[in-house]
Formats: structure tokens, C-alpha cells, sequence
């Protein structure tokens, strides 16, 4: 065994070394490829952790989403409805879920008097949907009546004075068509938190109890008028393992239900572009690497005749020809397939930087981030397998050749 593996290490590293420079435009786009596929997993993995940051990933999982405009709901949500929900085994809690516009009265409150902040959506605080508090604190046990946690930044400036302060907000209610009147409604700020990624509640949300959302829909109510009809619930599972089970009974009984857990994974707007990207050039490399092989193999089985014969002359049997070539193949692969993984871990924490440093809307992601381990170690796997098994056909083929015929015309 050792003089086999003498003899091989002979033939191997000369050729290997020679290999790496003749063959040096394909190890380049090799490394290449393999950059960019983990540069594209990077940058979809930094936006999963900025996604999973903004709505307290661990808390999240317990949590169902219930709606009912979904093709598939076939139930209403309305106080029944969701007093059922809440007799089901293993449900803590359910939460209504809307938003009323909300907008801050008095222009002393703005940070720039002279430019409104908008609509700050009021929205339910359900727990784990909230996103990290700037300044202040939510409660533990969440915000009580008449508490609101106002968005960080907002057009014209930031809020962050006003946490302790009791402001003065309106809404607006419709007393015929086309004709509302405002209402008021004062609220003790008791939090700020980070808008940096919106979410489902919009740009700029602002959060309240789930009783002042009830007061404010009653107050923004249409004089004679009906409530606002609910579209969305989530529903609160004592633990994640209890999701699947209270999830499947929901959906038996007619409601439209999602799993947050789900959400955390599936990324839409750039992220899923991204995400097929990244799968394009997995795709591209390994083609490449069958493409390589084939183009190492096919030279071999042309240009190493003679090297073949003699090694046949002085002993050496089609096998260890054939595994000699392999490994030759292999080592290329492994070299490009190191390199792409060091260069592309290395580009991921650049491009993630970069990418968080222009706060991309549509693409917010946590700075410094690698790619997936999975993936690295992957490509590392793949690429030197589909190199070898690109180069497949021809090794067999150099390794049958004829000694007779390979040394005629020494």
C-alpha cells in the first residue's frame, strides 16, 4: 500500500501542479461561480436574520396566522369566532389584528414643524410580532390601556423625544360619504421601536393594546354604522410543537391558517430574486465542473498517450492509471472549490456590509454575514465530485489504452 501510494504521489503532484496553471482560465470561473453562489446565500441568509431580528424570531414560532380573505377561509373572524379559537387545547392567546389610521394633533409633537409624519398606522401589539424597542421598554405583560410605542423614524425626524410624554392623536370618522370628522384620543408614549424593516403594519406603525385598538375602532365607527369587519388573527400556541397540531384543527374547521415559522423562511421582492440567483449559479457550477472535467479528460486521453503506455511498461495496471487521473481531477476540483469558499465567505461579509450601509428598502439586511455552512460545505463536496465525474468517460478511456499502440511511435 505505501509503495502504491509513493508511486501515486510520483505521477500526481507534478501533474497536478502543471494542470493548475495550464488549465488556469477554467479554475478561474470556477472560483468564480462558486463566489457568486455564496455571495447571492449570503445575502438571502443576512436578510433571514434581519426579518427574524425585526419580529423576535423565538417568539415567533408559536404564533399562527389566521385570515380571512385567504381563497381558502371559509369563516369569519368575529367574536365567536375567535372565542372559539380560544378554547382550542393548547391556545394561550388570540390576538385581532387591523390598523387605524392614527396621526399626531398637535405640530409641537413633530420633529420638524414644519413637515407632518404621517399616518402612524395604529396597530394590536401581539407578542412576538413587535419589533425591538429603540428606547423604553413594552411590558412584560404588554402595553396596558392608553400606552403606545411610536415608530423610531419618521418623515421629518425621529421621535425619540417624546418617550414619557402624553400626546394627543386623531383619527378620522365618516359621518357620510366623502364627510368625516376627527377624533381625538390620548395616549402615554411608553416605547420606541425600530421601523428600519417594515413588515406587514407598513413604514411607519405605531403599537397600542389590544383595548385601546377595540376603543379606537369604536371611535372611528360611522355613526349607525357596522364594526370593521376583521381579516387577520393570530393565534398564540403554547409551544411550537403544538403549532402543526392547532394549526391542522383550525384549518378543519374553516379558517385560513399560516404558520409564522413558515414566513421567517420565505422572502419575497429581492430576496426571492436572490434566492434564484444563487440557485442559478449552483446550476452554473456544477455544469462547469462537468464541463472541466470533461475538457481535462478528453486532453489527456490525447496528449498523455505515451506517459500512459510507459507507466503500463514499468507495471503500473489500468486502476491505479485510472485512479491516478481521478485524483488528479479531484485535486483541481478541491483547489477551485477552496478557493471559491474562502474568496466567497470573505465577499459575503463585504457584500452583506455594503448592502446594510445603502438600507435598501426592499432588501434590509444584517451586516458582516457569511454564507450558509451548508452551502460551503457543499461546494466543496460538489465541486470536485462533478469535476471527476465530468472527466469520468475519458479516464476510463486513457486508462484502457493499448501500451502497444501508445509507444510506437517513441
Amino acid at each position: 500500500m505505501a509503495g502504491l501510494f509513493h508511486r501515486l504521489r510520483a505521477l500526481v503532484i507534478p501533474e497536478f501542479l502543471v494542470n493548475l496553471t495550464r488549465q488556469r482560465p477554467i479554475l478561474s470561473l470556477l472560483v468564480v461561480c462558486v463566489v457568486a453562489f455564496l455571495v447571492c446565500d449570503g445575502v438571502v441568509g443576512a436578510g433571514l436574520s434581519r426579518y427574524a431580528e425585526s419580529v423576535q424570531y423565538r417568539s415567533a414560532l408559536n404564533l399562527i396566522e389566521v385570515s380571512a380573505v385567504a381563497p381558502s377561509a371559509r369563516r369569519e373572524l368575529d367574536a365567536s369566532s375567535l372565542e372559539e379559537m380560544r378554547q382550542i387545547d393548547g391556545v394561550t392567546g388570540v390576538y385581532p389584528w387591523g390598523q387605524v389610521d392614527l396621526a399626531m394633533s398637535d405640530p409641537a409633537d413633530w420633529p420638524d414643524a414644519n413637515e407632518n409624519p404621517g399616518n402612524l398606522g395604529a396597530t394590536p401589539a401581539v407578542p412576538g410580532l413587535l419589533p425591538p424597542t429603540v428606547a423604553g421598554k413594552v411590558p412584560d405583560d404588554g402595553l396596558g390601556p392608553d400606552e403606545i410605542a411610536l415608530p423610531h423614524e419618521v418623515p421629518g425626524g425621529f421621535l425619540d423625544d417624546l418617550l414619557g410624554q402624553t400626546v394627543v392623536f386623531e383619527s378620522t370618522r365618516p359621518v357620510e360619504p366623502g364627510v368625516g370628522e376627527p377624533v381625538r384620543y390620548e395616549m402615554r408614549v411608553v416605547a420606541i421601536v425600530d421601523n428600519s424593516t417594515p413588515g406587514d403594519a407598513g413604514p411607519t406603525p405605531s403599537f397600542v393594546s389590544p383595548a385601546s385598538f377595540a376603543e379606537l375602532l369604536e371611535l372611528t365607527r360611522p355613526p349607525g354604522g357596522a364594526s370593521r369587519q376583521l381579516v387577520t388573527a393570530y393565534v398564540r400556541a403554547r409551544s411550537a410543537d403544538d403549532v402543526p397540531r392547532i394549526q391542522a384543527e383550525l384549518s378543519e374547521r374553516g379558517f385560513a391558517v399560516a404558520s409564522m415559522a413558515s414566513r421567517l423562511t420565505s422572502l419575497t421582492g429581492l430576496f426571492s430574486v436572490l434566492r434564484w440567483v444563487g440557485y442559478l449559479f449552483g446550476f452554473i457550477v456544477l455544469g462547469m465542473c462537468l464541463m472541466a472535467g470533461g475538457a481535462m479528460g478528453s486532453t489527456w486521453a490525447q496528449h498523455r498517450r505515451r506517459d500512459i503506455g510507459l507507466l503500463k511498461a514499468v507495471g503500473w495496471t489500468r486502476k491505479e492509471i485510472h485512479g491516478a487521473l481521478l485524483a488528479e481531477l479531484g485535486g483541481f476540483g478541491l483547489v477551485a472549490g477552496l478557493a471559491g469558499v474562502v474568496l466567497g465567505n470573505a465577499a459575503s461579509y463585504v457584500a452583506t456590509a455594503i448592502v446594510a450601509g445603502l438600507n435598501i428598502e426592499m432588501l434590509p439586511v444584517v451586516a458582516w454575514q457569511p454564507p450558509g455552512v451548508s452551502n460551503s460545505v457543499l461546494a466543496l463536496i460538489l465541486v470536485p465530485l462533478a469535476v471527476c465525474v465530468g472527466g469520468l468517460r475519458h479516464t476510463f478511456k486513457a486508462s484502457a489504452l493499448n501500451p502497444d499502440e501508445t509507444l510506437r511511435d517513441l
